[in-house]
């Protein structure tokens, strides 16, 4: 049995290269790259609903409450 998992990926990462591109030529505007703080709250937006939707399939009704920022 051959592997081919090198090939694999690059074919994959040359498709994310050229779906960047189409995107950006169709809609004619530049590349921009997203700032880590976008970024982090995305990963924490993601988490946060990550625990909930595992707490609600437990059977737990939750609400989430802000905590207070330190004085």
């Amino acid at each position: 049995m051959v592997r081919c998992g090198k090939r694999k990926a690059a074919v994959a990462v040359v498709h994310t290269i050229l779906r960047i591109a189409h995107y950006l030529l169709s809609h004619e505007t530049t590349y921009q790259e997203q700032e880590l703080i976008d970024l982090d709250e995305r990963r924490r937006a993601r988490t946060r609903q990550r625990a909930l939707d595992q707490l609600k399939a437990l059977g737990y009704e939750v609400t989430l409450v802000p905590k207070a920022p330190a004085a």
